[in-house]
C-alpha cells in the first residue's frame, strides 16, 4: 500500500500540484480561487485535546455538482487532497510534540436543513455529489489512511438517526463503527460526546445550540454555485484581488439567509419544505449510499 502510494504521488505529481494551488487559493488571483473560497464549505476550527484541527464539513449547504460544473472535477479532487496533506502533516505534528500515537483527526459532518437558513434543495445536492464522493473517497481510502478518528454526523433527523442505528451500522466493519456518531437534529444529543474531545465554547454558536440567530450566523455558508460562474477556461483567468475582496455596504456572503437572495434561490414554499415523507425517505437513502459509497471501507476516510 506504502508503494503505490508513492507511485500514485509521483504519478499525479501531488506536490507540485498542492503547492501552486495552495499559493493561488492565498493569493486570491483566479476567479476560481476567489470563487471556489467563496464557496467552500470544509474548514478547520478549533484544535481537538491532542492538538489536531477540527474539520467541519458542512455537506448540507455544499454545491458539489455546481463546483464540479464550473471549475472542473480535477480542481475539486486536487483542493480535496490539499486538506488531506494538511490533515497528515497536523496530525504528524501533534504525535511528534506529544509523543504519543494519535489516530486521526476529529471531523464534524453537518447533514442538516436549515430551512431559510440554508441552502435549497438539499435532497437533490446529495445524491449529485455522492458520485464524486466515491470516486475521490477510492484515492484517499488508498492513499491517506487512518485519516478519521472519529467523525460526528450531526443534525440527522430522528427516524434517519434510527434508521442509522439499527439498518446501516451493523452491516459497517466494527472498526469503522466505533468511528461514526450519527447524532440527532438537537445539539444536545452530541454534546456530551463532543465535548469529550475538546472545549465547546470554541465551536461556533450552530454547534452548540439550536437558535434561529445561530442558525442564521452559521459559517461556512457555502450556496449554490451560479451557472456561468467560471466564464471562460474553468475561471483560470486573472482577477484583480483588491476588487474582488471589495463588498457593497451591507452584502452578506453568499447563500439563501439573505433576503436580497431568496427570491432567486427559493422557487417556492412548496420547494423548501416538501412533505416530511418524502423527506425522510430521501435523507434515509441518501446516508445509505453515502455509507456504502464512502464509508464502508477500511481504513475510513470522511470526506
Amino acid at each position: 500500500m506504502f508503494r503505490k502510494m508513492l507511485e500514485w504521488r509521483h504519478a499525479f505529481s501531488v506536490d507540485e500540484k498542492v503547492q501552486q494551488w495552495k499559493a493561488e487559493l492565498e493569493e486570491q488571483s483566479t476567479q476560481r480561487s476567489v470563487q471556489m473560497r467563496r464557496y467552500e464549505t470544509d474548514v478547520e476550527l478549533c484544535r481537538d485535546r491532542h492538538g489536531v484541527p477540527v474539520r467541519l464539513v458542512r455537506t448540507s449547504v455544499a454545491d458539489v455538482q455546481g463546483l464540479v460544473r464550473e471549475f472542473g472535477k480535477d480542481l475539486v479532487l486536487i483542493d480535496t487532497i490539499m486538506r488531506m496533506e494538511r490533515t497528515h502533516e497536523e496530525i504528524r505534528r501533534a504525535m511528534l510534540e506529544t509523543e504519543t500515537v494519535v489516530a486521526g483527526q476529529l471531523q464534524i459532518i453537518d447533514m442538516g436543513d436549515y430551512g431559510d437558513y440554508g441552502v435549497p434543495n438539499l435532497n437533490s445536492r446529495l445524491f449529485s455529489s455522492l458520485k464524486l464522493a466515491a470516486e475521490i473517497s477510492q484515492i484517499t481510502d488508498a492513499n491517506y489512511p487512518e485519516t478519521v478518528r472519529k467523525a460526528f454526523i450531526i443534525r440527522l433527523g430522528s427516524c434517519t438517526s434510527t434508521a442509522w442505528r439499527y439498518c446501516i451500522q451493523p452491516l459497517l466493519p466494527e472498526r469503522t463503527q466505533h468511528k461514526l456518531v450519527p447524532c440527532g437534529p438537537k445539539a444536545s444529543s452530541w454534546e456530551a460526546q463532543l465535548g469529550a474531545e475538546l472545549d465547546l465554547t470554541a465551536l461556533p454558536a450552530f454547534l452548540r445550540e439550536d437558535s434561529d440567530a445561530a442558525f442564521e450566523a452559521a459559517v461556512p455558508r457555502g450556496g449554490l454555485v451560479p451557472a456561468g460562474l467560471a466564464g471562460k477556461d474553468q475561471g483560470t483567468w486573472r482577477v484583480e484581488p483588491a476588487a474582488m475582496k471589495k463588498k457593497p455596504a451591507g452584502s452578506r456572503h453568499n447563500g439563501p439567509a439573505s433576503k436580497a437572495l431568496r427570491p432567486f434561490l427559493f422557487s417556492s414554499k412548496s420547494e423548501m419544505s416538501g412533505t416530511a415523507c418524502a423527506r425522510i425517505q430521501l435523507m434515509f437513502f441518501g446516508v445509505v449510499a453515502f455509507a456504502a459509497g464512502a464509508l464502508a471501507v477500511e481504513p475510513v476516510t470522511i470526506l
